[in-house]
C-alpha cells in the first residue's frame, strides 16, 4: 500500500477549498472540475506530501441536515517548528469550530480537534515529550 489521500464529500467545494487553505495553510491543487454551473465540484488541497480530494458529486441528494463528517477524525502531526499555542489562538479568533480546547495528553503530545465546515473532524498534535508504551497502558489501565 502506498499514500492514502482522503476523500471527503462535502456540500459545498467552494467552501471547503477557502476552510482549508485560509485556515490550515494547504494549497489548492491543479485538480478542480466544475459542475454544471460552473462551480468546483470536485478539487484537491495539498499540504506537504498529503492531499485531501473535496467531493461534492457523491451525496448531493442527501437531504440538506444529513451530517456527512460523522465520525471522521483526521489526526495531523504538525511540524517541529509549528508554535501549536499560536494556531490554536489564530483559528479560534477566526471563529473556527473547536470541539475540543488545547491541552497536553497524556501520551506526550498537544492536541486540539476542530471541526470544517461539513463536521469532519481535525485533531492537530504536536509532541512535547515522550511517554514510553508502558506509561501509556499504565494510564489507561
Amino acid at each position: 500500500m502506498s499514500i492514502i489521500h482522503p476523500l471527503l464529500n462535502v456540500r459545498d467545494v467552494t467552501t471547503s477549498l477557502a476552510f482549508y487553505t485560509e485556515y490550515l495553510g494547504f494549497v489548492q491543487t491543479d485538480t478542480v472540475l466544475p459542475g454544471k454551473d460552473g462551480k468546483p465540484v470536485f478539487a484537491g488541497v495539498k499540504y506537504g506530501p498529503t492531499i485531501l480530494w473535496l467531493d461534492s458529486t457523491e451525496y448531493h441528494e442527501l437531504p440538506q441536515n444529513t451530517p456527512l463528517g460523522v465520525g471522521v477524525e483526521l489526526y495531523v502531526s504538525l511540524a517541529d517548528e509549528t508554535d501549536i499555542e499560536a494556531l490554536y489562538t489564530r483559528l479560534k479568533n477566526a471563529g473556527v469550530k473547536i470541539v475540543r480546547e488545547l491541552r497536553e495528553e497524556f501520551w506526550g503530545q498537544k492536541r486540539f480537534v476542530i471541526a470544517d465546515p461539513d463536521g469532519y473532524r481535525l485533531s492537530l498534535v504536536k509532541d512535547v515529550r515522550f511517554v514510553s508504551h508502558d506509561e501509556m497502558a499504565e494510564h489507561t489501565r
